[in-house]
């Protein structure tokens, strides 16, 4: 009896175990608002006045932000024929955004009801390998830039009117 008992504690706290580890490791996937995304970029000190956990813009780029078109995500490509592993997906369809390492949100703006964000990746090689795009989204579309940065980090994103200036 005493045996039993013992052994029906120790499963029972293995399966509590468990059950506490899984859930307190699991990776927040609730999607962020955009709000979100710009207050974090407004200001390094902006993070500072809240008493609310600050979540990176990279990481609200990964768990997901929503956007006036559905909700906007990093992914990992599952099976690729080519050296690109990640993606942004909008809305469950891939956008014109691959890359060989994680896609990071370098800022997000608001310019007269279009939502801007601006995305930086590194693409291997030898080559400078910081790039950025522009991904713009509005009520009925969605643009991709091309693909642009230099050998020098961005120094600064500003925005003026309906115009964002980026210099490296």
């Amino acid at each position: 009896m005493k045996k039993s008992i013992l052994l029906l504690v120790f499963v029972l706290f293995v399966l509590g175990g468990g059950y506490f580890y899984f859930n307190h490791n699991k990776a927040n996937i609730e999607s962020h608002e955009y709000s979100e995304a710009i207050s974090q970029s407004e200001s390094v000190n902006s993070h500072l006045e809240s008493s609310a956990p600050v979540v990176s813009l990279s990481d609200m780029l990964a768990s997901g932000i929503k956007t006036l078109r559905g909700v906007l995500q990093s992914q990992k490509i599952a099976e690729s024929a080519s050296i690109e592993n990640y993606t942004l997906i909008l809305d469950g369809k891939p956008l014109k955004v691959k890359s060989v390492s994680e896609i990071e949100l370098s800022k997000a703006f608001l310019v007269e009801s279009n939502q801007v964000l601006l995305v930086a990746f590194d693409q291997g090689g030898n080559q400078c390998s910081r790039q950025y795009q522009v991904v713009t989204i509005s009520e009925s579309a969605t643009k991709v830039s091309k693909v642009f940065g230099s050998c020098l980090p961005l120094s600064s994103a500003i925005e003026s009117g309906s115009q964002i200036t980026f210099s490296m």
